[in-house]
């Protein structure tokens, strides 16, 4: 290695230096992030909803739960309560019907779900898959939406809350649904 190359690689890793300690503290606003997506997502789902809808009761109590379990976990509280909460509102949105106007709005929520449950840890994935698959309806069926999309990655200099709203209006406009959007 001569001398040039070794500046070079000096000045890199001196940057990387720099920036590491801001990736570090990222991450955990990135998961608080998430959640308040989701929470703004799931809170737009209702903007849309058929006011006399069976579900909308339990969704709205979902959401309320998830807004104080957040709050107690910012306050020093256990991620325990924010992973229920989380898995409550995905087990509500179970019973959404796939032929919803707003059922692909309702996918992305899900899977911005899961996305939080794995940014808080791996139990909370597991534990979204089994109460999404948990309900079926009278007639037999599964509404379960878990599985139906995945988030898109982040683009360059994008967080993954970021990359979760912009696919959230994305799939709301494409839907015809700009009052869902976030």
């Amino acid at each position: 290695m001569n001398r040039r190359e070794a500046m070079k690689t000096g000045a890199a890793g001196a940057a990387w230096m720099a920036l590491a300690p801001g990736f570090l503290m990222m991450e955990g606003c990135n998961v608080e992030g998430l959640i308040n997506t989701a929470i703004d997502a799931a809170l737009a789902v209702l903007n849309v909803a058929e006011p006399g809808a069976a579900w909308v009761a339990d969704f709205s109590q979902a959401v309320t739960a998830l807004i104080n379990a957040e709050k107690s976990w910012k306050s020093g509280g256990a991620v325990a309560i924010v992973v229920d909460a989380l898995n409550t509102l995905a087990a509500v949105t179970a019973v959404i019907p796939f032929t919803a106007a707003y059922s692909p709005l309702i996918d992305v929520l899900v899977a911005g779900i899961e996305a939080v449950l794995t940014a808080l840890g791996a139990t909370g994935a597991a534990a979204v898959k089994v109460a999404a698959r948990r309900y079926v309806a009278a007639d037999g069926r599964s509404y379960a939406h878990q599985g139906r999309a995945t988030l898109n990655k982040p683009r360059v200099l994008e967080s993954r809350s970021g990359a979760f709203k912009r696919q959230w209006n994305q799939v709301a406009e494409g839907a015809g649904l700009a009052k869902a959007k976030i």
